[in-house]
């Protein structure tokens, strides 16, 4: 499952954006891998926030409801900004940061880190070279961001699988949207019978879903990109709803086939518990466990 590292104000006054916690209403965050997702929400205008330049990465933002106005100064220059709900924001974090909050927001930001290793190097340059964005409206990644939201409400059901795919997802759209021109022509690629075997033999044995793209895409000798892009070429879904599949036919094979309770066939089949054993599986079927188990 994915990390979940709760505030603490009573430690420190000010977080790792520069927000005082003490203002937040809402400060949620969770881990996969080396991506960090938070949700952040103030009542109220937060003032001044600044931050050093540092190596952590890109910082994206996604406005998810209410406007929100702040004021940003670079090389001694202030300008205004107004966000409406799905518009972003992208900085470097290599850029010190200095901004005045000037009204309540609610925001999904999304941290990704450049210092990876190998083929997922490349990719990590191609977010370093990207221009920094302000109130840019975007078509996808307000749904991507909206999909992260249950998660950041209940970690423990959510599987760090689905969080490092939903951040490649909005790093693989950000470099293709925002370099310029069109993306380049990109052929259908299938993945070989031994690479299919590998990444579901893996993925077989993490049925909690606690493990990360760049694991399975390793194991089979590719970047995360273009795993993604194979793995849904060959199978037709993602590896999370793959997973999610295994899962549930694990499922009614114990709820069928054995005289064990739903929580502990839940467990079996990497749930985080009864309560979201059952709202997979009914959102997968149509009908719960249960009454799955008496029609059997």
């Amino acid at each position: 499952m994915v990390a979940i590292q709760a505030s603490a104000p009573h430690i420190s006054a000010i977080d790792s954006l520069g927000c005082p916690v003490s203002v937040l209403a809402r400060n949620e965050r969770l881990q996969a891998g080396r991506a960090v997702v938070m949700r952040k929400t103030s009542r109220r205008a937060m003032g001044r926030v600044e931050t050093a330049g540092c190596h952590r990465g890109t910082l994206l933002g996604i406005a998810l409801s209410g406007i929100h106005r702040r004021s940003i100064v670079v090389g001694g220059r202030e300008r205004s900004y107004d966000f409406c709900p799905g518009q972003i924001y992208l900085r470097d974090f290599a850029e010190p940061y200095l901004a005045n909050l000037l009204t309540p927001f609610d925001f999904l930001l999304v941290e990704i880190p450049h210092d990876e290793t190998g083929d997922e190097a490349r990719e990590a340059r191609r977010l370093s070279t990207l221009p920094q964005l302000q109130a840019e409206a975007d078509p996808v990644l307000p749904h991507l961001a909206a999909a992260l939201l249950p998660a950041l409400a209940e970690p423990r059901a959510t599987a760090t699988l689905f969080i490092d795919q939903i951040v490649l997802a909005m790093q693989t759209h950000l470099t293709r949207s925002f370099r310029g021109g069109q993306p380049a022509f990109r052929p259908r690629a299938f993945l070989s019978h031994a690479q299919e075997a590998r990444a579901k033999e893996l993925l077989a044995a993490h049925l909690d879903g606690d493990i990360l793209v760049g694991e399975v895409a390793a194991a089979c000798g590719m970047s995360r990109s273009s795993f993604m892009r194979g793995f849904r070429a060959t199978t037709g879904t993602s590896p999370m709803q793959w997973l999610t599949g295994l899962r549930i036919d694990k499922a009614k094979a114990l709820l069928a086939g054995s005289s064990l309770s739903l929580a502990e066939i839940g467990a079996h089949c990497g749930f985080a518990d009864q309560s979201h054993f059952t709202r997979v599986f009914s959102a997968r079927t149509g009908t719960s466990p249960g009454a799955w188990r008496r029609s059997a």
